[in-house]
């Protein structure tokens, strides 16, 4: 009697254990989201005091590999995957290049966990400087700080490194720091969910415009956001850019980015550059291409 006792405590232990390492490694690969349609919206502060805002994503395609490996492409790069991810959940970035393979994360790493990238010099080391809990947009998440630097953490006591990067579980990447800015997220999608504030573009018809097109805002007035759409008859650089009474700039929605000729519109959610939300009144919204530039003026009325 004893002995199965003892034997049904010993396979119970085991599939706890079990069942902790799948719940772990599950946990883990939530610091880095990789769903089709998977995008992040981010607001990048320089020492200059200028800001930019870039959109990471959508994730348009996820190849993978016989390995099991996730091979990532995403909109903005759909030649070649941005990123993969391991059976050991390890995170390369630019996979495809033999100098660039860069063991960027290891989502399942604990605090004080190094590695090296032989290849590389002012990141040559990586490792996790602490885990803590915390919100984002509200939501409880644990976050996973990664550092960099081209010396190992150890040979200089207290070394921050060169770079920093914030995954947060259910997120992915949330802050980093560098040595010439400091990058936040603004907005994020992350399977069908969307979080925070996020500037979508997207392509709405397949045909072909014969002329650049730029349309009236709706609604308008609006609060708290608005939708613009265009038309561009051939490629082209792309600059959408909003502007107060004062000619003073509020918000680049599209910063010198190409667009392949068709219709495409834009939503505005009513913000600064500095991520406040911005007063009733007149605005206008100025779209910059390679040959012309167009204009209209809008009504946020709160």
């Amino acid at each position: 009697m004893k002995a199965q006792i003892l034997k049904t405590n010993i396979l119970t232990i085991s599939l706890l254990i079990l069942f902790s390492v799948f719940i772990k490694a599950q946990d883990a690969e939530s610091f880095f989201p990789h769903n089709i349609g998977d995008r992040w919206d981010y607001i990048e502060l320089h020492n200059d005091y200028t800001n930019s805002y870039f959109t990471n994503g959508p994730i348009v395609r996820d190849s993978i590999g016989p390995d099991g490996s996730h091979n990532l492409f995403y909109s903005a790069l759909v030649s070649y995957p941005q990123f993969r991810i391991d059976a050991a959940l390890n995170v390369f970035e630019m996979p495809q290049d033999s100098y660039l393979n860069y063991l960027l994360y290891k989502l399942d790493a604990d605090t004080g966990d190094v590695w090296e990238n032989p290849m590389s010099g002012s990141a040559r080391w990586a490792w996790v400087s602490r885990i803590e809990s915390s919100y984002v947009f509200s939501q409880p998440t644990i976050i996973k700080v990664f550092r960099y630097g081209p010396a190992h953490p150890d040979s200089v006591p207290g070394y921050p490194g060169l770079l920093e990067n914030w995954l947060a579980s259910g997120f992915g990447l949330i802050y980093s720091e560098s040595e010439s800015a400091i990058t936040y997220l603004n907005g994020c999608i992350v399977a069908g969910d969307t979080f925070g504030i996020v500037t979508s573009i997207e392509d709405i018809n397949t045909e072909i415009p014969t002329a650049f097109i730029l349309n009236q805002n709706y609604p308008n007035p609006f609060n708290p956001s608005t939708t613009i759409s265009f038309e561009i008859f051939h490629p082209s650089n792309i600059s959408l850019i909003i502007y107060d009474v004062l000619g003073k700039e509020v918000y680049r929605l599209i910063d010198d980015k190409e667009f392949n000729a068709g219709e495409f519109r834009v939503v505005w959610n009513g913000l600064r550059k500095d991520g406040s939300k911005a007063a009733s009144g007149i605005y206008f919204y100025r779209l910059v291409t390679d040959t012309q530039a167009l204009s209209r003026s809008m009504i946020l009325l709160k």
